[in-house]
């Protein structure tokens, strides 16, 4: 697992406060992308929680805007019941539908059949199928860099309450929400991370799925001095 992608913005000076750059996890909703951030209420978003999370810096009349490092696993102990991000989007397209039609052999029409759906489908389009959409989430949530760096390996461990609430049509962007719900010890170096995962459908008010995920995190244990 690589190191967390860190994004940079250099955005003319605004005659507004400078964000809060303290060393604690921020809390609130996020824009994972934003270009132009031009108003206080846009800056006081993207610092919003904790793979948002940046640091403001004067730099030769610019603000240069900055994403945090992974969290800790002594950090994550103290984040119970806080956001822990927002990803990018990302399309769910035909061709991706279609490779896990393949993959999984649920060939069915709604999914993999543009021309009938058309004509049938209640949706008027071929959806994604739901466990494809479920399994995006593990990708996404790596991708968000809240796995802390000194993380050994990570193993999905199970579901709880999951619920698909609207379906992705093809070629609709999604992105996933994640709120830190515990962090159990269950031995030397190893954690079970219980998270509140809501996936996101661009442009509509209902989520595609709401689901608790439970991944067991090995952290990489310090060899001894001479070892």
């Amino acid at each position: 697992m690589g190191p967390p992608r860190r994004t940079k913005f250099l955005l003319p000076d605004n005659p507004v406060p400078p964000l809060n750059t303290g060393t604690g996890p921020a809390t609130g909703a996020i824009r994972p992308r934003i270009s132009q951030p031009n108003t206080l209420t846009e800056l006081t978003e993207a610092a919003g929680s904790w793979s948002g999370g940046r640091e403001a810096i004067g730099k030769a009349g610019m603000t240069q805007i900055r994403l945090r490092p992974p969290p800790t696993y002594e950090q994550l102990r103290t984040m119970t019941g806080q956001e822990l991000g927002v990803s990018d989007w990302t399309t769910v397209d035909q061709s991706r539908i279609d490779q896990f039609a393949e993959c999984t052999g649920d060939r069915q029409w709604i999914h993999v059949d543009p021309e009938r759906a058309k004509r049938q489908s209640p949706f008027r389009a071929t959806i994604a199928h739901g466990y494809l959409t479920l399994s995006i989430i593990g990708a996404l949530a790596l991708d968000m860099g809240i796995v802390p760096e000194n993380t050994q390996a990570v193993f999905n461990y199970g579901f709880d309450k999951v619920r698909f609430l609207a379906p992705v049509r093809a070629g609709a962007r999604i992105r996933l929400r994640i709120t830190l719900l515990s962090m159990e010890d269950k031995g030397p170096g190893q954690y079970l991370m219980k998270a509140a995962n809501i996936v996101e459908i661009e442009g509509e008010k209902k989520p595609a799925l709401t689901a608790e995920t439970l991944v067991m995190l090995y952290e990489r244990r310090r060899r001894r001095a001479g070892a």
